[in-house]
């Protein structure tokens, strides 16, 4: 519950930021963005499975891993307003235990995004433009590992989620380097469970994941701004 509280307060604060920036009404600069970006993720859920016939597995806890964001897109179309699309991936591996003395592990766990957002814009100095941003998209999540001597994989339908985001820019010309912090938010329904048994065969069946996974990113970004 205490990770929880913390990053409650990060995504209000996140969202009051994003409310107030384009009230703050200093000129930021308009156009047409283009770039890329990278950084660390951290997923604190703490995720609880059950085999086919009910019986409860430990709990994982999904550890901090790194995000890669492969586009991102915006519009400034105002001098304090504009819209953004992000499409990037957080990703990381899991904390791993044991059944009667039978490892559990899990290798991967991945959250892939597209988010379309509002943008608030403020500009701090010539060079410099503050910005926060809010909106949702579609969420996708993946894990694979092992139990029981098994290699499992776990596909979990698309979802809509959230996201909340404040960052800055520094401009050389029209070239940008800037940071975020941004936090995801989705709760997962249906997923599909392939397995591969160690003596040989494989299974799959339908599953009701039912967790809701909050991601922080904290990012740098690349990319280039066409003036309009």
């Amino acid at each position: 519950m205490q990770k929880l509280s913390r990053k409650g307060l990060a995504f209000l604060a996140i969202l009051m930021i994003a409310m107030t920036a384009p009230i703050l009404g200093a000129e930021a600069k308009t156009g047409i963005f283009l770039g890329a970006g990278g950084g660390m993720a951290w997923a604190n859920q703490d995720l609880t499975y059950y085999r086919q016939l009910g019986e409860q597995l430990p709990a994982t806890d999904l550890e901090q891993g790194f995000n890669f964001e492969y586009v991102h897109l915006g519009y400034n179309f105002l001098e304090n307003v504009g819209v953004s699309l992000q499409y990037g991936s957080g990703t990381g591996d899991g904390s791993d235990t044991t059944i009667g003395g039978v490892p559990f592990e899990v290798d991967q766990w991945r959250q892939d995004y597209l988010a379309l957002n509002i943008r608030g814009t403020y500009g701090a100095m010539d060079a410099l433009d503050l910005y926060a941003e809010l909106g949702g998209g579609y969420y996708w999540f993946y894990m694979e590992g092992s139990a029981y001597g098994d290699e499992w994989e776990a596909d979990v339908d698309p979802v809509v989620g959230y996201r909340a985001a404040i960052g800055a820019n520094y401009f050389i010309d029209n070239f940008y380097v800037g940071g975020e912090l941004s936090y995801h938010m989705a709760d997962y329904g249906d997923a599909t469970i392939d397995v591969t048994y160690a003596e040989g065969g494989s299974d799959s069946w339908n599953y009701q994941f039912d967790e809701r996974i909050n991601v922080m990113l904290l990012q740098i970004k690349l990319g280039y701004m066409f003036p309009i």
